[in-house]
């Protein structure tokens, strides 16, 4: 992803830290993309985990259950929150270590 937002690099250099930013946000919403569907069903089961009904039985319940009631659109539920959210922590987790990484070696 560092070589699609900056392009190739000459030997020995290194992207910018903005650079190393945008590529960690940019395969932090597309993981979140991917992954949204078992957030979604981790969510879901975590909150009936206090209340005394359980309205799922379990993980593929859950995801029966949302996809007959809501339908596909339904397992991608805050999936705009949850992008920014993972694109950030991405950015912050990702670039610092990257460029940590370059400022010790």
């Amino acid at each position: 992803m560092k070589e699609l937002v900056c392009g190739p690099l000459p030997e020995g250099q290194n992207p910018a830290l903005y650079q190393k930013i945008i590529a960690a946000m940019i395969t932090g919403s597309v993981a979140i993309t991917v992954a949204n569907p078992t957030d979604v069903v981790k969510v879901r089961l975590q909150n009936q985990s206090g209340s005394g009904e359980k309205k799922y039985k379990g993980s593929l319940d859950c995801y029966k259950k949302i996809w007959q009631h809501e339908g596909v659109k339904g397992l991608w539920t805050s999936w705009s929150a949850n992008v920014v959210r993972n694109s950030v922590i991405n950015a912050a987790e990702l670039a610092s270590y990257d460029q940590y990484k370059q400022i010790l070696v």
